[in-house]
């Protein structure tokens, strides 16, 4: 999914993003030394992680790896790192953003809030940890009641209590549902500034790895909260 599309359209919802520093397929002219200390680089279309780099001072947060960006080679290695990533194309570029703040865990990298909306409304979320040696995720009503694993893609995680900011959450994730108006995975961060928005897909999961559960859930809601006949 183009995440530059993506944000451009949710911008003019009114939905709160990460600050974009610099987004270019050809990074000869990026200067390195004045990115923030801490920052994030991916793919502009990647997905499930691959080919993003959490920089936390001289910390890669996602693998544990040591970053020194003063080297001659972290640049080379930063684009050949991003751009060679499973899913990538030769029309990717190497899409840098503000690191966030997650306001549970500020030390970690941040939850991965992820609304499963359907017709325009969010019915459930799915918070997924990534931290190294803690991936795990658990499943939330809109209310945020725990409910059973709907995809089985990681193992199960430990409680998270209820986001200060959850009814924000819900606006949010309703409003661009609404101006969709079709099914849609919306993934968050949920930050010391309040809800963040960071990208959507239309094919969670890929499909894949859906539980019982999750099969009659999913099927549910979408029967209940169809998408707009105009779409088809």
């Amino acid at each position: 999914m183009n995440k530059l599309t993506m944000r451009g359209k949710v911008e003019a919802l009114g939905v709160p993003l990460p600050e974009l520093y610099y987004c270019d397929r050809n990074i000869d002219d990026l200067d390195v030394l004045s990115l923030p200390r801490n920052f994030v680089a991916k793919p502009h279309n990647g997905a499930d992680s691959k080919g993003v780099l959490v920089v936390n001072g001289d910390i890669d947060k996602l693998s544990g790896s040591r970053i020194d960006r003063n080297e001659p080679g972290f640049k080379m290695y930063l684009r050949d790192f991003v751009l060679n990533a499973t899913g990538t194309s030769p029309s990717t570029k190497v899409m840098i953003e503000e690191f966030i703040v997650d306001a549970l865990y500020p030390d970690m990298v941040p939850l991965d809030y992820k609304a499963h909306c359907y017709g325009g409304r969010v019915i459930f979320f799915q918070v997924i940890n990534r931290n190294k040696d803690q991936r795990s995720q658990s499943f939330y009503s809109r209310q945020w009641d725990r409910l059973p694993h709907v995809i089985a893609d990681y193992p199960e995680g430990k409680n998270i209590p209820v986001p200060e900011c959850l009814n924000d959450l819900v606006r949010y994730a309703d409003r661009i549902a609404s101006d969709a108006q079709q099914m849609l995975r919306l993934d968050f961060y949920v930050t010391t500034k309040g809800p963040m928005f960071g990208e959507y897909t239309t094919y969670p999961a890929a499909g894949r790895n859906f539980t019982d559960y999750g099969n009659a859930i999913s099927i549910q809601s979408w029967e209940l909260f169809p998408d707009a006949p105009s779409l088809y």
